[in-house]
């Protein structure tokens, strides 16, 4: 009889915690040893440091995906989507002081 496949645990269902205060908690339990990648809009990450700045201020640091140097956007000739569709929680991130500028390192 051949052996039965190995395979990996499901994951928990997500739990009843909305993502802003989910992100929050996180945040004040890992401090800098967590670093935020956003591959979307910055809309949760803004909303987090609306409610509690300290908490999201101590991470490590963000990274987010949100433009391009050399070549057009995405959505318009100066826009990419994750910038375009949530343009106040863009600001509001970069105004946080934890986004940096962009640095080109691939070409």
């Amino acid at each position: 009889m051949p052996k039965r496949e190995q395979r990996p645990q499901p994951l928990p269902p997500p739990g009843p915690a909305p993502a802003v205060a989910s992100a929050a908690r996180l945040c004040r339990r890992r401090g800098r040893d967590l670093t935020i990648v956003a591959l979307g809009p910055l809309t949760n990450l803004a909303l987090a440091v609306e409610r509690d700045a300290a908490a999201v201020g101590g991470v490590r640091r963000v990274v987010a995906m949100g433009g391009a140097v050399d070549v057009p956007g995405n959505v318009t000739t100066d826009a990419e989507f994750n910038a375009h569709v949530d343009p106040k929680a863009r600001d509001t991130a970069r105004g946080w002081g934890r986004l940096r500028r962009p640095r080109p390192s691939s070409r």
